[in-house]
């Protein structure tokens, strides 16, 4: 005899969406640290530290001795201060 089995419901949860990036907004980023020169890299272009577009960067950091290098990513989104702090000892910057 065949037996089948009643289809069991499960409910799940939605995935909270991403807050959307505002392409026309600017959030202000300060540096800190360690680095002798920062620069980020964005889809809009090269910024050092102030009011930048909102987006997503990759960190270039130069340290003193050092090539600038990969130093990290940061999000940056529409009013919101990022501050990034640069390590010389781990070559490397971070959001705090």
């Amino acid at each position: 005899q065949l037996m089948v089995e009643e289809p069991v419901s499960v409910e799940v949860a939605p995935t909270p969406a991403a807050t959307p990036i505002n392409p026309d907004g600017r959030g202000p980023v300060i540096v800190m640290g360690d680095a002798t020169r920062v620069r980020l890299n964005g889809g809009r272009g090269t910024f050092g530290a102030g009011a930048l577009p909102s987006g997503s960067y990759t960190i270039q950091a130069t340290f003193e001795g050092h090539d600038p290098r990969m130093a990290g990513t940061l999000e940056v989104a529409d009013g919101e201060t990022a501050r990034i702090v640069c390590i010389a000892s781990l070559r490397r910057c971070e959001r705090r």
